[in-house]
């Protein structure tokens, strides 16, 4: 699947793969996340955990997007 990231259907350079554009939002959400933490020092471990398991079940989703891509054109 790819998505238009201008809007413009009429130029196809700025079509780009789902799961790079889904790819490039986690990339920022988990730098947001850092400078986050290091302005919150006093975040709990519970807290730490839950994240990193919502960030490992993102990046399983984002690989499941990519396996579908590559089965959709026949990989």
């Amino acid at each position: 699947m790819l998505l238009d990231m201008k809007g413009d259907t009429e130029n196809n350079d700025t079509w780009q793969p789902l799961s790079l554009a889904t790819r490039r939002l986690l990339k920022r959400c988990e730098e947001q996340q850092r400078e986050n933490g290091a302005s919150n020092a006093g975040a709990t471990k519970q807290a730490h955990e839950r994240e990193k398991e919502r960030l490992r079940y993102l990046e399983h989703r984002v690989r499941e997007l990519m396996q579908f891509e590559r089965r959709a054109r026949g990989e």
